[in-house]
């Protein structure tokens, strides 16, 4: 398997606060489900002013089912999210919804990559992504 390779991304940045903001890509998924190596989407979301996770879901117009792989938090004011969507369905360039828990400017990329294995090669289950910060920092 070759290394993830990022097939087109999404960046994303808004000053105005909101509890759900909207993020179009340009173009279909490239590698549908099905395909050899479907996608994986991955949603960075970074917001400040607010402790915990606050990404309580994302959504996409494709139907994928998205979870969280790992937050981070400063404590204070730095805060951030990764979610992902394994084996991505295609369609359309999808519109994909990040939704909060509470009215926050965000910024975010929602990328699309390809060569993800969704079974993590040492416990056979969870995911890379499936880690706490600490651990994906040091890897």
């Amino acid at each position: 398997m070759s290394a993830p390779t990022v097939l087109q991304l999404k960046q994303y940045s808004t000053a105005a606060a909101s509890t759900s903001h909207a993020i179009t890509f340009t173009s279909p998924i490239a590698k549908a489900a099905g395909a050899v190596g479907p996608s994986t989407l991955l949603a960075h979301v970074g917001y400040g002013g607010a402790t915990g996770n606050k990404v309580s879901g994302v959504t996409d117009t494709d139907g994928n089912t998205w979870q969280r792989g790992t937050s981070t938090s400063d404590g204070v004011s730095v805060n951030g999210e990764v979610w992902y969507a394994f084996n991505a369905k295609g369609g359309l360039a999808p519109t994909v919804t990040i939704n909060l828990s509470a009215s926050l400017a965000i910024t975010a990329v929602i990328e699309e990559r390809d060569q993800i294995i969704p079974i993590h090669p040492v416990d056979g289950v969870s995911s890379p992504l499936d880690r706490s910060a600490a651990s994906i920092v040091r890897r």
